[in-house]
């Protein structure tokens, strides 16, 4: 009897090894299976793109000026790679009514759309995306709505609506029969606005009152409860037209589980999970798997209920969390959802503050310093300068709540920018609220298990063309052509065995610029091809449905029966028809090479061998040289190395091109050694005005040189020159609109003052720049930007201007 009982005690522990090890095995395949989901699902890599507008509100005949920042979610760092920003304005109903291709470089771009007499007074969208983001179904695109105004539309503020519609959001997303829960509530009015100070009875079937609440911003409040089974729930309102209403409550699972997260201090994090008896009962001994994730970023926890209690509780150094959103999903055994949580975790961030002020005043403009309070001196920023009280800045977004929030929520989020604004305890408790009443995020855990986005859309860099030579061709011909007629060298196309295809990839052309093309043959003759060119930009023609429509909001307006009148001067030009200029071009020049001939420095063979790109030259001159390779060209960064002994500035020099003064030095990536006559490089700064950097000047080689000697004429007709009508938009220079006056009420609530997109701090962590001015004593800044190391910025500040 004795052996009887060793031997079922021994079954006994065997069964329970195997068991283990079964159970062991099984749930290292769903874990392995789980990582390789979300390995599939975000391995292709995602971009997000922020516009900073200058405003919201626009009167016909002002221009759409912006700043774009475009951001690699998984990396917090800017995307490097994108070039092709595609930049469409649509009409209230989601119709396409223009689009046009901007350049990137170093995960930034700008621009501006002109709002001519083809816009009408109304509600407009303005998107900004690329090609590459239609190969995934999360829409990362920014979406934006703005006004355009006339003198005789009225903006009317929206009356006092009491159609409230009341939600409730369980934690977790279900509400669960006899243990406690907590629900997050929204009241929101008839043009789905949320409502302050809204109180709400809640009552049972019998009408007793459980509990009591009242709606905080944003009209969100939270509510604990403890349901019976079978009882149900209503809450009780009295709304501003003093009518009761009564809005129901979700029914309570009979069996189920749900989740609590709560900030109990700044380090750390206590999750509670809880589960009925009905659950514990059919889940008795389970294990389950909390994953916390973002953006293919995954975190696993185990998790098991006690026997005797109905909570577990799992405490979490927010350290252990990935910065900025975390969706928390709870999977049972098989690896089905069971709920989900998000949460904002502000440890480690990468934001940043900045100091605004004002450094001088002259007769027309004053000056203001930006200073980034961090360490790292690589940042770019977009300012809005507008009247203090502006009426025409109304966007709910920053690049924060851009970047960090609206990616991986659902709904609409109103005023999403106000959670990232002078942040404190507060706002963190206000955003956990937000993100208790969103319910699920914008991932669906079964396409991420099932659904990997497929690759339908190429990443675009640059435009593509495809050509076709219509001439008959002589032996060992090759297509020449020349830019703008500028460069110094022609670009060869190939014709191999004499083939009268060729392409054009990767090509990043502004619209308006004409290429010459020639054939050159064998004998080293040159004669007019007929060319056929067919360009493709990546514009696409598409729209905006009303889901998204639904969500994008401005904030709401404060005024009533305004009327835009006497701010611009009035458009009495005649507009003509295109006219396309075909004469050449003529740079002016700023010196003359002959006063700079007794310095000049030949170029030899062995400055080729030792030097074959010429910003090696110039770095061994003692300038700090840096080149940025990922973007599209690459771009030079070069300034010296000692500072100005009176402001602490690292200047760069000025830089000329055949006596042509350059606005950058991105035009080195193209000039090597090998094609330079000589140079002349001074780090004093005497070799021209403003050059208190230095200056640099390169004399190329005469472009003859290069096909046999011969000296070019475009003007014969030997060349078919092609002007792109396809291709990026031309950068402009902010203007600002012509006003009437600076003095009256439109200007005040609708004028711009000043417009920067452009600030780097690329050798010190401040910027200086100049505003006009206008008369009015104050004005508030709107700024914006982002650090080469993935740091974002938002600030608004109100400056005195006397």
């Amino acid at each position: 009897m004795l052996f009887s009982n060793k031997k079922k005690a021994l079954i006994v522990i065997i069964l329970l090894v195997l068991t283990n090890s079964i159970c062991a095995q099984k749930n290292f395949f769903l874990d392995n299976e789980i990582k390789q989901n979300f390995s599939s699902y975000f391995g292709l890599p995602r971009e997000s793109v922020y516009l900073h507008l200058n405003k919201s509100d626009y009167v016909v005949g002002e221009n759409i000026w912006f700043k774009g920042y475009i951001y690699n979610r998984q990396k917090r760092k800017p995307f490097l790679l994108t070039s092709n920003i595609h930049v469409g304005i649509y009409d209230s109903k989601g119709i396409l009514k223009e689009k046009k291709l901007f350049l990137a470089k170093n995960g930034q771009t700008q621009g501006m759309i002109e709002l001519d007499s083809t816009y009408s007074a109304g509600e407009y969208y303005i998107k900004a995306g690329t090609n590459w983001m239609r190969n995934f179904k999360e829409d990362d695109s920014f979406v934006q709505m703005i006004s355009v105004l006339d003198n005789t539309h009225k903006l009317v503020r929206p009356k006092k609506l009491w159609d409230y519609d009341i939600q409730f959001l369980p934690e977790g997303g279900h509400l669960v029969a006899g243990i406690r829960n907590v629900l997050g509530v929204k009241v929101l009015n008839g043009m789905g606005m949320g409502v302050e100070g809204v109180t709400a009875i809640i009552r049972n079937k019998n009408g007793d009152s459980i509990t009591k609440i009242e709606t905080k911003r944003f009209g969100h409040a939270k509510v604990e409860l403890t349901p019976e089974l079978g009882n149900e729930y209503y809450a009780e309102i009295v709304s501003g037209d003093k009518i009761k209403r009564e809005f129901l409550l979700p029914i309570a699972n009979g069996r189920g589980i749900n989740i609590t997260i709560s900030h109990i201090k700044k380090e750390r994090l206590l999750i509670v999970l809880g589960a009925n008896e009905s659950f514990k009962r059919e889940y008795s001994n389970k294990l389950f798997h909390l994953y916390i994730h973002r953006d293919g970023l995954l975190k696993k926890l185990e998790v098991t209920f006690p026997a005797n209690k109905n909570y577990t509780s799992i405490l979490l150094d927010k350290h252990e969390l990935t910065d900025g959103v975390n969706i928390l999903t709870l999977l049972d055994e098989n690896g089905r959802p069971m709920l989900e949580r998000m949460l904002f975790n502000m440890n480690g961030l990468n934001k940043d503050r900045i100091r605004l002020f004002k450094l001088s005043s002259d007769k027309d403009s004053i000056a203001f310093v930006l200073k980034s309070m961090s360490k790292n001196t690589d940042n770019n920023f977009s300012v809005s300068v507008l009247p203090k009280n502006t009426k025409s800045y109304n966007h709910e977004d920053n690049i924060l709540s851009a970047f960090l929030l609206k990616p991986y929520l659902k709904g609409h989020i109103e005023n999403p920018s106000y959670y990232f604004r002078d942040f404190s305890k507060k706002k963190e408790n206000e955003l956990d609220l937000l993100l208790l009443t969103q319910g699920w995020s914008k991932y669906e855990w079964q396409d991420m298990m099932k659904n990997p986005p497929k690759k339908k859309f190429a990443f675009e860099r640059g435009i593509s063309a495809v050509g076709t030579v219509n001439s008959k061709l002589r032996k060992k011909s090759k297509l020449i052509y020349f830019q703008d007629e500028l460069n110094n060298s022609p670009f060869v196309v190939d014709l191999p065995d004499n083939k009268q295809n060729f392409n054009l990839q990767s090509y990043f052309v502004e619209k308006g610029t004409k290429l010459s093309f020639s054939l050159f043959d064998g004998f080293g003759e040159l004669s007019r091809p007929q060319i056929n060119l067919v360009v493709k930009d990546g514009n696409f023609v598409d729209s905006i449905d009303t889901e998204i429509r639904q969500k994008i909001h401005k904030l709401p307006k404060t005024y009533e029966n305004f009327i835009v009148k006497d701010l611009l001067v009035p458009d009495n030009t005649i507009k003509l028809d295109e006219v396309v200029v075909t004469e050449s071009y003529k740079r002016r020049e700023f010196s003359s090479k002959t006063i700079f001939d007794n310095k000049l420095k030949k170029v030899t063979k062995a400055t080729t061998k030792m030097y074959p790109n010429f910003v090696d030259i110039v770095r061994s001159r003692g300038f700090k040289v840096i080149v940025y390779p990922t973007s599209p060209p690459p771009q030079v960064s070069i300034s010296t190395k000692i500072p100005l002994s009176f402001d602490n500035k690292f200047p760069p020099p000025v830089l000329y091109v055949d006596d042509v003064q350059q606005p950058d030095f991105d035009i080195l990536n193209d000039i090597g050694t090998a094609n330079i006559e000589s140079y002349y490089i001074d780090r004093s700064g005497n070799g021209g005005a403003g050059a208190g950097g230095g200056v640099i000047r390169i004399y190329t080689k005469a472009r003859y040189n290069d096909l046999g000697g011969q000296e070019l004429d475009f003007s014969n007709k030997k060349f078919y020159e092609y002007i792109f009508k396809k291709g990026f938009e031309p950068y402009k220079e902010f203007y600002s609109p012509t006003y009437l006056t600076t003095q009256n009420s439109s200007f005040r609530d609708y004028g711009v003052i000043h417009w920067e997109s452009n600030l780097s701090t690329h050798t010190s962590s401040e910027v200086i720049f100049k505003i006009p001015k206008t008369g009015l004593s104050e004005a508030t800044f709107f700024v914006e930007g982002m650090g080469l190391d993935g740091r974002l910025f938002s600030a608004i500040r109100t400056i005195n201007l006397d």
